[in-house]
């Protein structure tokens, strides 16, 4: 009799760990499909939609935002936007376009930088080169040519922390570039940290929509925004 109710209680402890585990199992599961590609191009629907709403066709830049390299910024945000935005959309497009390419001079030269001049010019020709617009072939051949003359820009060392942000700075968002941008432009979709296979954009992506506002910002900062946004648009092409 002692014998059969061990047994019995063993198996009914059993099931009930066998219960538990097939729940945990679920909620686990849920939890990792809970970001899938169309939470991620939401949250890049709306960014894009905040951003185009801080033009300023006064000024022809973003809220306080001038600077020839910070409305590249934004110009390649827009352009990998899933809405796939162009200068023929709109003069929250054009308009910063335009401010870019009065800057530079003959010689490659920018004026109204506010980064390191490599820095800049390596962002301004992103934003040129995402218009796909033919015309500025010439200007993005001046802006390599000064680039060789310059310091050899310094990337971040890469940390698995760059995946997770916990805050949107121009800092933060340029160590999260620098970790997933060769991966994110070549289409692969995971990345080798110690040794492991990790999706870098679902990782990234859930950071980035946990700081982003309702409004679709991610903070008062429109370049950081802008990086944010750039990044969450790679997310959401390699998800």
């Amino acid at each position: 009799m002692q014998i059969m109710d061990h047994f019995l209680r063993n198996t009914t402890m059993l099931k009930r760990a066998t219960i538990a585990l097939a729940v945990l199992a679920i909620i686990s599961t849920e939890t990792a499909s809970a970001l899938d590609a169309g939470s991620v191009k939401r949250a890049a629907d709306i960014g894009g939609n905040w951003l185009i709403g801080q033009f300023d066709l006064k000024t022809r830049g973003f809220g306080s935002t001038t600077a020839p390299e910070h409305l590249a910024m934004s110009i390649k945000a827009l352009s990998e936007n899933p809405r796939d935005y162009k200068e023929a959309n709109g003069p929250y497009f054009s308009e910063p376009v335009k401010v870019i390419l009065s800057k530079i001079d003959v010689n490659g030269h920018v004026n109204g930088t506010v980064m390191n001049e490599t820095e800049a010019i390596l962002w301004i020709i992103t934003g040129l080169k995402a218009t796909k617009n033919d015309a500025y072939k010439a200007t993005i051949d001046k802006l390599r040519t000064r680039i060789k003359e310059l310091p050899k820009q310094e990337y971040p060392k890469f940390e698995s922390a760059h995946l997770r942000p916990t805050s949107v700075t121009a800092d933060s968002m340029r160590n999260a570039l620098a970790a997933i941008l060769k991966a994110g432009e070549e289409g692969k979709k995971e990345i080798t940290i110690d040794g492991q296979p990790v999706k870098w954009a679902e990782v990234l992506g859930e950071s980035l929509i946990k700081l982003q506002q309702p409004d679709g910002s991610f903070g008062a900062d429109i370049p950081a925004s802008a990086m944010a946004l750039y990044a969450l648009n790679l997310c959401y092409k390699n998800m």
